[in-house]
């Protein structure tokens, strides 16, 4: 039993993006950098990807990747406060736990 409760737990985190993926690569080109980065979203299309992005526990970005050009495009930082207040139910619960998880991986900095 408390090991469904604790998988449960862990299934509302966005999750980390890992080192080498096609994210951070888009992130660089957009000249974002960090060390902790959790996906949001992920909001596939016929034409492109859309992709909202949790930096250090600090910035929110979206941006756009075609499926024909790798650059991104669209990208919009949002405010974390405000992108916080609009947000409900599980994603809401993935936000608080990948802050968390970004404070504790970033040493309590904040």
């Amino acid at each position: 039993m408390t090991t469904f409760r604790s998988k449960a737990r862990n299934w509302q985190k966005a999750p980390l993006i890992e080192t080498g993926s096609k994210i951070l690569r888009c992130l660089e080109l957009i000249g974002v950098h960090g060390t902790v980065f959790h996906l949001l979203g992920h909001t596939p299309e016929q034409y492109e990807d859309i992709y909202v992005v949790l930096v250090d526990g600090k910035q929110v970005l979206s941006f756009e990747v075609s499926h024909d050009d790798p650059k991104p495009a669209e990208v919009e930082f949002v405010v974390l406060e405000t992108y916080r207040r609009s947000t409900r139910g599980v994603g809401a619960k993935e936000l608080k736990a990948a802050l968390a998880e970004a404070h504790e991986l970033l040493g309590g900095s904040k």
